[in-house]
Order: structure tokens, then C-alpha cells, then sequence
């Protein structure tokens, strides 16, 4: 089914659950959509609960999110 939004799509390295190359097989499917963009960060030696690795995926989100939210203020009307 579509997905028409963009996202970050966070997987560790060393996942066993789901292997990276299903990771790369899901975004290039999910990146064909027009307007759709997917952004993909590996984080290195990580597992698939980020066993001692949730530092550097929380960092991750929180920069993905500071510029997904970051917006231009609109400007004040004249009158």
C-alpha cells in the first residue's frame, strides 16, 4: 500500500530481526512515490532494540525532528 508521507527510517547494524537489506529493499520502494522523501541512518553496532546504542538513535530523531518541525514564521500583516 502507499505510504505518502516522507520519514526517517533508523535501523542498527547488527540487527538479526530484520536485516538491512530489507531495510534498503523498503526504501527504495517507499522512495519511487512522488514527494516522497525517506531519510536512512545505520547505526553502527547497534541491535534491533539499540542495546546500548539509544543514545546516538535519540540524538538522531531529535535532529530529524528540530528540521522537520522547523518552520519559517509567517510575517506580521501590514494593517
Amino acid at each position: 500500500a502507499p505510504c505518502p508521507a516522507s520519514g526517517l527510517i533508523i535501523h542498527g547494524e547488527e540487527d538479526a530481526a530484520v536485516p538491512p537489506e530489507t531495510v534498503h529493499k523498503l526504501v527504495e520502494r517507499l522512495s519511487i512515490q512522488k514527494g516522497v522523501e525517506i531519510e536512512v541512518d545505520i547505526v553502527p553496532g547497534a541491535n534491533h532494540f539499540f542495546t546500548d546504542h539509544l543514545d546516538p538513535m535519540i540524538a538522531r530523531v531529535s535532529d530529524y525532528l528540530d528540521g522537520a518541525l522547523k518552520t519559517e514564521p509567517e510575517a506580521a500583516p501590514l494593517f
